[in-house]
């Protein structure tokens, strides 16, 4: 839908949108703080924040966030598919994280620290947006968040409010309730459904935010906000969760009230204080105790999680990517994971295929040697083709397998003419020693 067809304010279009998933199942970290009073557990893949889990560490309440930057003319990047990404500790002890992020052509930056509100469940993300000079000015940066609440992207609702004079975007479902918000606020905001309405498909069309809608309701949401960045380009972002709007809004404006730094102290502290009571095995191990460091995180976790007063059935609970996309769905269908694992098969078995053909080659190329014949037999490579060609069924076309097998052709005929030129010098070598 062009967007000069559409009345960018109101209702967003496309509801419900298209069918919601969840991120992958491979995470770059699980974060968290130590205060059982901050019940939020958040975890990192391809660079950006996926799944957050509140109020127990069962219960993932989004799908992911990421930033999308542009130039409004001439490209759109999202951070989890366009820009490479380090990922490390803050610091040994904590489960926070620092997440460095480059654009391949040097034209920006991201450097972003993660962490959990030392005592409330909020994530927060301090961000410094580096810019080259001659590009300064003339970029924008975004927030996009997919909501999942209540363990599910269908039937979530979002809208845009204000409060005291910040613009903060939320979402809720049943009643749990989550609050975005930037220290900086959002020069632009809008709510819409995901594959129709939302901020990604906006920004891809035509690298400009046209749409600016005020809610979009039950279905599959998302949110997004543009960084106001009139104040700097170093900026806090807010992802606040309650039960009950007053409580996830109240809580967004505590958070972000309070200094990054001071909270990043905190939460640092926390870990530090309990980490230090332990015997330093790390010192011992040859991979510098990262893993060592982990699994005593992982420890106080449950630990933490177990001795919770408001957990009265004292359960260990464990982060979980939800089943749709690690499980065979009720209807026995397979999942994008299931297809995924079988790909992976498949890749193995052709790269085994592939190694026994060009050691046949090999073979085959000292048999020539022997005989004198030449490297090169079009005769035989056309009806290797042919052959083929006739075997196909498809889906591939001619086209496309015949460009395959020739390729194939080709680098094991190198492989082949490498052996016959080592097996001819070899024989050379032979004859001097010979005479």
């Amino acid at each position: 839908m062009h967007p000069d067809s559409i009345n960018s304010k109101g209702a967003a279009f496309g509801q419900p949108g298209i069918p919601p998933t969840w991120s992958p199942g491979n995470k770059d970290g699980v974060g968290t703080a130590y205060s059982q009073a901050s019940r939020v557990w958040f975890t990192l893949a391809m660079g950006i924040l996926t799944e957050i889990y509140y109020p127990t560490i069962d219960r993932p309440q989004t799908r992911d966030a990421q930033f999308l930057i542009t130039d409004g003319e001439t490209f759109f990047h999202e951070e989890k598919r366009d820009l490479a990404t380090h990922v490390e500790r803050l610091e040994a002890e904590a489960l926070g994280y620092r997440l460095t992020s480059s654009d391949p052509k040097g034209r920006y930056g991201l450097v972003k620290e993660i962490i959990s509100d030392p005592h409330q469940p909020c994530v927060l993300v301090r961000t410094n947006f580096a810019v080259r000079k001659e590009w300064q000015g003339k970029l924008r940066i975004y927030v996009l968040l997919a909501p999942h609440l209540e363990v599910g992207g269908w039937g979530n609702s979002a809208r845009k409010m204000e409060v005291a004079g910040s613009k903060v975007l939320v979402a809720w479902k049943n009643n749990i309730y989550l609050a975005l918000g930037c220290d900086h606020g959002f020069s632009r905001s809008s709510c819409g459904f995901v594959g129709a309405s939302d901020g990604w498909q906006d920004l891809h069309d035509n690298f400009k935010m046209d749409w600016e809608f005020d809610r979009a309701e039950n279905g599959n949401v998302a949110v997004m906000g543009e960084i106001d960045l009139s104040q700097g380009n170093e900026f806090t972002l807010g992802i606040a969760f309650g039960d009950g709007l007053h409580a996830a809004v109240s809580v967004l404006s505590q958070a972000l009230a309070m200094p990054f730094a001071r909270n990043r102290r905190r939460f640092v502290d926390q870990w530090q204080r309990v980490r230090g009571k332990l015997h330093p095995l790390e010192y011992s191990a040859g991979d510098g105790g990262q893993l060592c460091q982990s699994s005593k995180t992982e420890v106080h976790i449950r630990i933490r999680r177990s001795r919770d007063p408001q957990d009265q059935e004292a359960r260990l609970y464990f982060l979980e990517v939800p089943r749709s996309m690690n499980q065979v769905t009720e209807n026995g269908e397979k999942t994008l994971a299931d297809w995924r694992c079988e790909i992976d098969a498949v890749d193995t078995e052709l790269l085994r295929l592939l190694s026994r053909r060009a050691s046949i080659a090999c073979e085959v190329a000292l048999i020539k040697v022997a005989a004198g014949l030449a490297a090169y037999d079009e005769r035989r490579e056309r009806q290797v083709l042919e052959r083929v060609d006739a075997q196909n069924q498809g889906p591939l076309g001619s086209e496309s397998v015949l460009r395959i097998f020739r390729s194939i052709i080709r680098e094991t005929r190198r492989l082949g003419t490498k052996a016959m030129r080592a097996q001819e010098s070899t024989s050379k070598s032979k004859k001097l020693i010979v005479r």
